[in-house]
């Protein structure tokens, strides 16, 4: 019966739901920090871009920098996971249901990037973006990101493989 009142209320004070988008956080209160889906979806899309050229793909080449991406996440999660928090529980990691979170992470991941690329317009806007940077400016960026990378895939997953 709340619920139902309250929903009554929303609907008489903004006439219906439609207008529910002129009320999100991210419009209403954009100088408290709040990050909407679509800056995050934008700097997914400039990390896709700086990964494919990173590993010198063609422009049209989507699913192998989303691959690794996306095993990069997954690894460095699962890693940072495993030390702060599975260690001091001693979850069992070769159960069914771990292996099963793990790959139904790693999926969503997938999805989520995909997701993000498949935009034609903010995926050509992030494309506009890394390549207004001259030569040397994006292979500084390039190296760092490769750099940044490696080192922490590296030092998470043998950090967490040292401690199992």
């Amino acid at each position: 019966n709340y619920w139902r009142s309250l929903r009554s209320l929303g609907h008489k004070h903004m006439g219906s739901l439609r207008f529910a988008r002129y009320f999100s956080p991210c419009i209403c209160a954009p100088k408290l920090g709040v990050i909407c889906l679509g800056a995050s979806v934008d700097i997914l899309c400039k990390w896709h871009v700086i990964v494919k050229y990173m590993l010198n793909h063609d422009r049209e080449e989507m699913f192998f920098p989303i691959m690794t991406c996306a095993f990069w996440i997954n690894i460095v999660t699962q890693s940072v996971l495993y030390l702060s928090y599975f260690q001091f529980l001693d979850v069992n990691l070769s159960s069914n249901f771990s292996q099963a979170c793990i790959v139904a992470f790693y999926i969503a991941t997938v999805a989520l990037f995909y997701a993000a690329v498949k935009n034609k317009a903010r995926y050509n806007k992030a494309e506009e973006w890394f390549k207004a940077f001259d030569s040397n400016d994006s292979l500084i960026i390039k190296l760092l990101m490769g750099f940044l990378m490696l080192v922490s895939f590296v030092v998470l997953l043998f950090k967490a493989l040292l401690s199992m």
